[in-house]
């Protein structure tokens, strides 16, 4: 739902996670069948060339798991960012992560910023995600886009 209509930007997402069919799985952490949906809301916020955009991401994670006393793990999804644009210019910082009940590194969380540039339909970006708690994992990203005018 878009806010000139309803006054927040509004989204539901539905999604299934595939189990792999190797041992590659095991390698990607996608060995595991898994569904999840959320709800995200965001409000922008705009004066001249300057805009806000506050957001907040409520959901629910559930995944089988490989152990013998538990099928499954069951996890709250939550995230929360803000996204300012000031001319060409766009900065967008995000915390997300989910919270699982069987407390056996079912908690991750991270932090993401990424500052982005755009000339006409050209973009470049440069981005970084810092891994909490049980996400050991921290990431350098560089992108670029090109906007096609269909």
């Amino acid at each position: 739902l878009e806010a000139a209509r309803h006054g927040l930007d509004t989204r539901l997402r539905i999604g299934y996670r595939f189990a792999s069919s190797s041992l590659h799985g095991a390698a990607r952490f996608t060995d595991a069948p898994g569904y999840f949906f959320d709800a995200g809301f965001g409000k922008a916020f705009a004066k001249n060339n300057f805009q806000l955009r506050p957001s907040l991401m409520l959901g629910f994670y559930v995944w089988q798991t490989n152990r013998a006393d538990q099928f499954q793990n069951d996890a709250f999804l939550y995230g929360t960012g803000l996204d300012i644009d000031w001319k060409d210019y766009q900065l967008q910082a995000f915390f997300r992560g989910y919270v699982g009940y069987l407390d056996d590194g079912d908690r991750p969380g991270t932090i993401d910023l990424r500052l982005a540039r755009r000339w006409d339909h050209f973009q470049m970006s440069l981005g970084a995600g810092v891994g909490l708690w049980d996400n050991l994992y921290n990431r350098l990203e560089v992108g670029s886009a090109y906007y096609f005018n269909l």
